[in-house]
């Protein structure tokens, strides 16, 4: 990857994660995951590739519910996934089995890559902060709002 492109993806991610730590709340308990939350945004680098920032196209379904017993359901474009979560210690979440059914959606699919964790969580009124970052500044930034 170009240092360029890796820069450039710092840098978005950073803005993200500062505009997500406006007006936080200390200590926000982990209760406050559970329920259901649609995907607004998210900013992806796969390594090698360009950063891709966008918001899913109106008419599309992308959303997450997680459950007190740690379950989660979701869409993703047209396609339903169930799967768990675990949470972790310094707000580290933690996606397992989550499986899409492949339906064919016309729209792209975007939370099957929530096994690819483990995310940091953040909570900012009502909107939830994802970020991932693997090893060659590979990642997912997902922005949801509580729905």
């Amino acid at each position: 990857m170009s240092p360029y492109r890796s820069k450039r993806f710092f840098i978005i991610a950073t803005c993200l994660v500062l505009i997500g730590c406006q007006k936080s709340e200390e200590n926000v308990s982990s209760s406050a995951l559970v329920g259901k939350w649609q995907l607004v945004r998210y900013v992806e680098n796969t390594g090698g590739a360009e950063v891709y920032s966008a918001s899913p196209s109106e008419g599309e379904e992308y959303w997450v519910e997680l459950a007190v017993d740690s379950g989660l359901r979701a869409v993703d474009a047209c396609n339903t996934c169930p799967g768990e979560y675990e949470l972790g210690e310094d707000n580290r979440i933690y996606f397992s089995e989550v499986n899409c059914t492949e339906m064919g959606c016309s729209g792209r699919q975007f939370l099957v890559n929530l096994n690819s964790g483990p995310y940091g969580w953040s909570i900012v009124d009502d909107t939830l902060t994802l970020s991932q970052m693997n090893g060659d500044d590979e990642g997912w930034i997902f922005i949801l709002e509580r729905i």
